[in-house]
């Protein structure tokens, strides 16, 4: 058995506690319940779309995400809307009302905003969320569908 010190013990079982209650929070939200949070976030999109600067600091809470690329094959395909953003997550909640973990690194992500389709890629969203705002990241590419 591995002896820890009292003190890292403790920080530990904070730390997972804490992780365990925002897993907790966030797979009691369906997919239903996120959809007004998705509206909200479209028209905060809509605001940033001619700015591509902007729409690479982006909050993604609320936003549709499907992935298109990953390290990780079985990720391939999988969408829905952000629930959570940590450092190298984003949490999903599909149609199923069934949450996914993605990570960020070496991930593309792309959604619709007016239709075009942004391709955002997770190796510049490697960020807290409120820290990628203040932090000059890559641009996010652009088509029009």
């Amino acid at each position: 058995s591995l002896v820890i010190d009292g003190q890292v013990k403790q920080w530990y079982q904070r730390r997972v506690r804490g992780q365990q209650l925002r897993l907790d929070v966030v797979n009691g939200v369906g997919f239903e319940e996120a959809i007004p949070l998705h509206k909200v976030w479209c028209q905060y999109a809509r605001q940033l779309l001619g700015r591509s600067e902007d729409l690479a600091r982006i909050d993604l809470h609320g936003a549709l995400l499907a992935v298109t690329r990953s390290m990780v094959p079985g990720l391939v395909n999988k969408s829905g809307i952000v629930l959570m953003e940590t450092l190298n997550i984003l949490t999903l909640v599909d149609r199923d009302s069934k949450s996914h973990v993605i990570p960020k690194k070496r991930t593309v992500f792309s959604l619709v905003i007016d239709g075009q389709v942004v391709n955002l890629y997770g190796n510049n969203m490697i960020f807290r969320p409120g820290e990628r705002i203040m932090k000059k990241v890559g641009k996010p590419r652009i088509a029009s569908i």
